[in-house]
């Protein structure tokens, strides 16, 4: 009797689950009291809440690959330096820190193999490492060394005698073209009266008979140095070569 009054009593309670209720194991109509409250929510689709697989905006998580495939957070890795080519081809590296280091174009037409020593006749080489084979020397290995560029040096007429055959009283006119002595007589055609003209001839044979070209007779009053490191006679070869 008293189990059943308290069945009967537990009825009547509203916020409770009925005798009915637990025979059939519905109990949502309200709190147990025995697992605490018990609170549901819903998307707004009507789908229940579960497990987020990412932020809405669809960017990955530390979990998910990107798109792209690559890991989740990494970043393309930069190089430390940097090869750009300039307009002269040349290769400029850039150091991490902005500097940029030039190498600068090298010279195609110097040998850098090249030991300079004195220059030496007829060898058909450059010694001296300057672009020039054979240069300062003349016929029979005559010293035509000089410096500097055009006529270097005139010997006037009154001073010599010339054997020019096209005019008279020419003047023997020295020249200096890839620091070697070039002749001529004034009154004859001579290649290097305009300007250098590299060539292997030495000297012009325009007006001549013979090797001779002029031959100094007097050093002294007015026509003192009119010899040229010391030589009095010039000559030229059957091949335009200078020789004394």
């Amino acid at each position: 009797m008293v189990t059943l009054a308290l069945l009967t009593a537990c009825s009547f309670n509203t916020g409770g689950v009925g005798a009915s209720d637990l025979a059939s194991g519905d109990t949502s109509a309200g709190d147990t009291g025995l697992d605490g409250p018990r609170v549901e929510s819903s998307t707004p689709d009507g789908a229940a809440d579960g497990p987020r697989d990412g932020p809405r905006d669809g960017t990955p998580n530390a979990e998910q690959p990107a798109l792209d495939g690559r890991p989740p957070d990494s970043a393309p890795i930069a190089d430390s330096t940097v090869d750009t080519v300039s307009p002269d081809s040349t290769v400029d590296t850039v150091a991490p820190d902005g500097t940029v280091d030039t190498a600068p174009p090298q010279d195609s037409t110097v040998d850098t193999t090249c030991t300079p020593v004195a220059e030496v006749c007829n060898d058909k080489s450059d010694n001296d490492c300057d672009g020039l084979v054979d240069e300062g020397f003349g016929h029979l290995c005559a010293d035509l060394s000089c410096t500097g560029n055009g006529r270097i040096k005139t010997v006037s007429n009154t001073c010599m005698d010339d054997f020019g055959s096209s005019g008279s009283s020419d003047k023997l006119e020295i020249y200096c073209c890839d620091q070697t002595a070039r002749f001529c007589l004034s009154k004859e055609s001579c290649p290097w009266r305009n300007g250098c003209v590299s060539s292997t001839a030495t000297c012009s044979r325009s007006g001549l008979a013979t090797d001779d070209m002029a031959h100094v007779t007097s050093n002294s009053g007015g026509c003192s140095n009119s010899e040229y490191k010391g030589h009095r006679w010039f000559r030229c070869s059957p091949a335009s070569q200078a020789y004394y």
